[in-house]
């Protein structure tokens, strides 16, 4: 099996769940909002994940600590979150060196790390980073699967999962702790809700984990709230990180329902 393929087969068995319209998301996942929603939401909102297994998935989602799990049961979990929610796990050696995702000691990305120096210094801020790999990935698409850091520095292509590792690498390289994330991103317009099974970046800013989604503009969301609903890290960046990925399936909804105004303060 290409194990730069894994990424793909996981997205054909975590349900029937079809792709996304828009080709920078894994799959679009069903939603809708509780009836005493009025206009746009609170900055904290709680949610029904219908999942495979809601034990499974309430250990899983407190383990990482992203979300506030607030009640399971067989096949539910609701969660209270906020706007920009990642990871509480601390950070560790492993999210600052290459490995064979993350695998940015490869040539591939000699000149790119020299452009990226020579136009926002040796240390750029999260924002401009983030906006740096943006526009470097001028062909986006929901071709590849998952290919590794690597491939996506050479061809500058890819979706979400490619945006999400070559962020990353690029963090790591610039002196970051940086990990990829996968979990459901909850977009609001004044037309209504909706979901995605998507794929990002946590990038540590010496305090605390930041959201960093290179595969949205940095001006491009004043009209849409996005929200961010971490699953997982992807702890193993080995040749296996494809049975790492498979931990998602537990926690991966088939729809997101009730979303309404949270009662916690977060």
């Amino acid at each position: 099996m290409n194990l730069k393929r894994i990424g793909l087969l996981l997205v054909l068995l975590l349900g029937s769940n079809a792709l996304a319209d828009d080709s920078m998301y894994l799959f679009t996942i069903p939603t809708d909002t509780a009836e005493s929603v009025q206009g746009p939401l609170d900055d904290a909102i709680e949610a029904t994940l219908h999942v495979p297994d809601g034990d499974v998935a309430r250990r899983l989602l407190e383990s990482g600590g992203g979300v506030t799990v607030m009640q399971a049961s067989a096949d539910q979990v609701v969660v209270s979150l906020g706007t920009r929610a990642t990871l509480t796990t601390s950070p560790e050696p492993s999210h600052r060196r290459s490995s064979f995702v993350i695998d940015y000691d490869e040539p591939a990305f000699d000149a790119l790390i020299d452009s990226l120096r020579a136009e926002l210094g040796e240390a750029p801020h999260i924002t401009d980073l983030t906006q740096f790999v943006f526009e470097y990935i001028d062909d986006k698409h929901y071709r590849n699967g998952f290919d590794l850091a690597s491939k996506v520095a050479a061809t500058r292509a890819g979706d979400c999962t490619e945006h999400a590792v070559l962020l990353t690498a690029l963090a790591r390289a610039t002196g970051r702790a940086a990990r990829v994330v996968f979990g459901i991103q909850l977009a609001e317009t004044d037309s209504g809700l909706r979901a995605f099974g998507h794929a990002w970046t946590e990038i540590h800013d010496g305090k605390n984990w930041k959201v960093a989604d290179a595969t949205i503009p940095i001006d491009a969301d004043s009209e849409i709230r996005i929200r961010y609903l971490p699953v997982i890290s992807l702890d193993n960046e080995g040749p296996g990180f494809g049975l790492d990925m498979a931990r998602l399936t537990w926690a991966q909804p088939a729809r997101v329902s009730n979303i309404r105004n949270s009662r916690l303060i977060l």
